[in-house]
């Protein structure tokens, strides 16, 4: 029951999420005519995450494991997303610098770069998925990253169609990155059930990642691209309907 729940949901934050990026790429070509309305989707969005991550994930992952490993486990998570994010700030560096010599090569370069460091991104997400599938919250997570999924795969297909590819393989391509978080929710379901132990690593492991993804990727492009302030009264209007939702289950 819960391992149907667990790939449920993270079609809908992998694939449903990215899907819909690709698809506002195509109609309208690139994320930047928005003007605050995704910055501040995404602050809402990481109001939802933070309140999972705190009402739920760690909580339970202490409970499992104790406060010590969860620290320990939550760093690693943390650091290794760090690291992806790495490659996807490289590979926004060199879509700005393609304008300028040998574009189309360089947008496929740094699409291919883009698409692998998503796919890194994408697969903690599917495992913090995967760990609380039985948990009330869970269809909130799904959706929150369903939200946080939308700009990201906005920005691959652009790379993807500016760099020569098609518009159709640019969005298989992308629906494709997205689809590894039904890979990671697999995983995080099949770890967590092998003990509380290893239940905790999992959650733990996912929290850090989930930790770096809002602070580090969701927060810190929210507030480089809003106009102004609101970025930050949606992150607190998150949190409070995010409490709302997990008190009404």
């Amino acid at each position: 029951m819960y391992m149907l729940s667990a790939i449920l949901w993270s079609v809908i934050g992998g694939v449903v999420g990215t899907f819909c990026g690709a698809l506002l790429a195509v109609l309208t070509g690139d994320k930047d005519k928005y003007g605050d309305f995704m910055p501040s989707v995404m602050g809402l969005a990481s109001g939802f995450i933070i309140v999972v991550l705190f009402g739920d994930m760690i909580p339970e992952a202490i409970e499992d494991s104790g406060v010590a490993v969860v620290v320990g486990v939550a760093t690693i998570g943390c650091a290794a997303v760090w690291g992806a994010s790495a490659l996807l700030s490289r590979s926004r560096k060199h879509k700005h610098e393609s304008t300028h010599s040998d574009a189309c090569a360089e947008c496929r370069r740094a699409g291919l770069i883009f698409a692998i460091a998503l796919t890194l991104h994408n697969l903690p997400e599917g495992m913090a998925m995967g760990s609380i599938a039985g948990s009330d919250n869970a269809a909130m997570l799904a959706l929150s990253v369903a939200w946080h999924n939308i700009p990201e795969g906005m920005a691959l297909t652009v790379l993807l169609c500016k760099g020569g590819l098609g518009r159709v393989k640019s969005v298989l391509i992308t629906v494709g990155v997205g689809a590894v978080t039904v890979v990671g929710a697999v995983i995080g379901y099949y770890i967590s059930g092998i003990s509380a132990m290893f239940s905790g690593i999992c959650t733990a492991l996912s929290a850090g990642a989930l930790l770096y993804i809002i602070f580090g990727d969701m927060l810190a492009d929210a507030y480089k691209e809003a106009k102004s302030k609101s970025v930050s009264l949606f992150i607190a209007i998150g949190v409070l309907l995010g409490l709302l939702i997990a008190g009404v289950h």
